[in-house]
């Protein structure tokens, strides 16, 4: 099992928490509620369009933007959104759902804190919280130490805290995370092709630390919300993608029943002879061949084996 692995099963477990219960059961509510509600339909489709990004503050977000519908007469076809913003605006419970979420979204980012930094959890996860979660997150701990990403700063700057040790490392880390795009993206290569006052081995550590970042947290929140699709090896249209994984964005196309999860799935689970690979998608499209549906696909494939993967060549 690798990070991403263990990272689903720690998603998973935390649906037992009262945290997780609470968000679970509010959602759910809401759903049964709006049934139907073209309306809300809308709302649910940009909170998800937006979760492979934003995770659990995504209903903080469609809140906001919804909100601002109905103050702003400048957006271009803001009628069409107006129905939806006004139950955003007036419904309590769907303000309450996005404050939950945006909780849970803090404690999603206290384990992540701890999953990457090998400190202890006591005083940053909830008390209440039983061993099967600490085992869990000492699981992702232990996965991510074997990636060797801790030895690789060690031996390339001496210490942890000297990975950001001057202005340009700075600059850089702060410009390529404000982008908020996929590691390994075309857009993050051209990132890197822009900066020419870092060492590319430098620029590829990076690299692979928001690769790492965003494994912990496409783990966690599709472990939580059970959003994970299995592509079986004969429903790909090509496989040379899926047996060539550098470190890149690829296109992935396949013909099968997945578009019935078209709008909530954007983690895959690609199931080989004897292994199994990830790929999750930034962008999907849909077509319709012959009564054949046809998925296509843009975004990152993640190794079975990513034992070492900052000492492993990235091509």
């Amino acid at each position: 099992m690798n990070v991403l692995d263990y990272s689903l099963s720690l998603g998973n477990l935390l649906r037992s928490v009262s945290e997780g219960k609470a968000l679970i059961e509010l959602e759910a509510k809401i759903k049964g509620k709006y049934d139907g509600n073209r309306a809300f339909v809308q709302y649910q489709q940009y909170v998800k369009q937006h979760s492979p990004q934003y995770h659990f503050y995504s209903w903080k977000l469609a809140n906001e933007v919804f909100k601002n519908v109905l103050q702003d007469d400048s957006i271009k076809d803001r009628m069409i959104f107006v129905p939806t913003a006004k139950i955003v605006q007036s419904d309590n419970e769907i303000a309450e759902l996005a404050s939950i979420a945006t909780d849970f979204g803090g404690l999603f980012d206290s384990i992540l804190f701890i999953v990457l930094t090998g400190c202890e959890y006591d005083e940053r996860i909830p008390a209440s919280w039983g061993f099967k979660i600490k085992n869990a997150i000492s699981n992702v701990q232990i996965a991510v130490q074997r990636t060797l990403f801790t030895k690789t700063i060690a031996v390339l700057y001496g210490n942890q805290e000297t990975l950001i040790d001057n202005k340009s490392k700075q600059e850089y880390i702060q410009k390529r995370g404000s982008k908020n795009i996929q590691p390994f993206s075309r857009e993050a290569y051209k990132i890197m092709s822009e900066t020419t006052d870092l060492l590319e081995s430098e620029k590829i550590l990076f690299e692979k630390l928001f690769l790492l970042i965003e494994v912990v947290k496409v783990g966690i929140f599709n472990g939580f919300w059970g959003t994970v699709s299995d592509i079986h090896k004969d429903e790909l249209l090509s496989t040379d993608e899926v047996f060539n994984t550098p470190l890149k964005e690829v296109t992935l196309s396949c013909r099968s029943e997945l578009f019935d999860t078209f709008d909530n799935v954007w983690l895959y689970r690609i199931v080989l002879e004897d292994k199994h690979l990830f790929f999750w998608a930034t962008e999907k499209q849909l077509k319709i061949l012959q009564d054949i549906p046809e998925l296509t696909m843009k975004g990152i494939l993640y190794s079975e084996d990513d034992r070492g993967l900052f000492e492993k060549a990235s091509s």
